[in-house]
């Protein structure tokens, strides 16, 4: 069990008001709302009134003496602010200690799989500090991954490791576009994901995002299960025995899929830290 604070920000239907937080559990300090606040600020207005919602990652810069603390914030489009204008956005933040959201793999999507974000509000409701129980976890997503998406997939995850950011621009994310996300992420070493800024899916480019879709209005990408990334450098060239454990690590992992030993995988994923 992990204790989980959250807070809601956004503008209802109901209420009369601007953007603002409603409610937080008490376990949210002035410093971490502040962050929260900002991130949902520049992540960008509804611009597309096809977006749906869409999961993002990030780490919140620490305070002396405290714990550091990650994010996890689903955004969704739940219709008309209390003006009657279409594209109004809930966000819903999850707060966890680093060292508990280790314990749920630093996964944004075994999150959302424990079904605890919230997608409508009303303002009579509260926020309260509640626990999760990790006997809870969906079952590993690597059992999911189609064979047919192996080329891709490899090809994404080995310029990832390498010290690419790989960004999808589009005018909208999908379940498909999700989907490959979700399938490209569960193959990234615990090591790595434990700083990575990541999103399904933001109107600005409002982080250093290593992984994820944002808005670009004249990209209308096939909707199919698959995405294409443009790719730019975001780490230093590594050292050839580097590049070589890197190669290593990605072919080892996709074979173990592939030949669906998972707990083998499952033991790589976890295990792998570069140098």
């Amino acid at each position: 069990m992990i204790r989980v604070e959250h807070l809601i920000y956004g503008t209802f239907s109901r209420s009369g008001m601007a953007q603002h937080v409603p409610t937080q559990s008490p376990g949210i300090d002035d410093h971490t709302r502040n962050q929260i606040i900002a991130f949902c600020n520049s992540w960008g207005e509804c611009r597309n009134l096809r977006f749906v919602s869409s999961i993002n990652q990030f780490f919140l810069e620490s305070q002396e003496g405290v714990e550091p603390q990650a994010a996890v914030i689903k955004i969704t489009n739940h219709g008309q602010d209390f003006a009657g204008r279409k594209g109004a956005l809930l966000r819903h933040a999850l707060v966890f200690k680093v060292s508990d959201y280790s314990l749920l793999e630093f996964d944004p999507f075994k999150v959302e799989a424990l079904g605890k974000f919230k997608f409508t509000w009303s303002e009579e409701q509260r926020c309260e500090s509640f626990y999760m129980d990790l006997r809870n976890l969906e079952d590993s997503i690597l059992q999911e991954i189609p064979v047919s998406l192996f080329p891709s997939i490899r090809e994404n995850l080995n310029s990832l490791l390498r010290g690419f950011c790989l960004l999808s621009y589009r005018n909208v994310n999908t379940p498909t576009s999700d989907l490959y996300l979700k399938y490209l992420y569960s193959l990234i070493p615990y090591s790595n994901r434990a700083s990575m800024d990541f999103t399904t899916f933001a109107f600005r480019k409002n982080k250093s995002y290593r992984l994820g879709c944002i808005y670009s209005p004249d990209r209308m990408p096939e909707d199919r299960l698959g995405v294409e990334f443009e790719k730019l450098k975001f780490f230093p060239s590594y050292t050839p025995p580097e590049e070589r454990m890197i190669r290593d690590y990605v072919n080892q992992v996709c074979f173990f899929v592939e030949q669906k030993e998972f707990s083998k995988a499952s033991d790589l994923i976890k295990g792998f830290t570069q140098v």
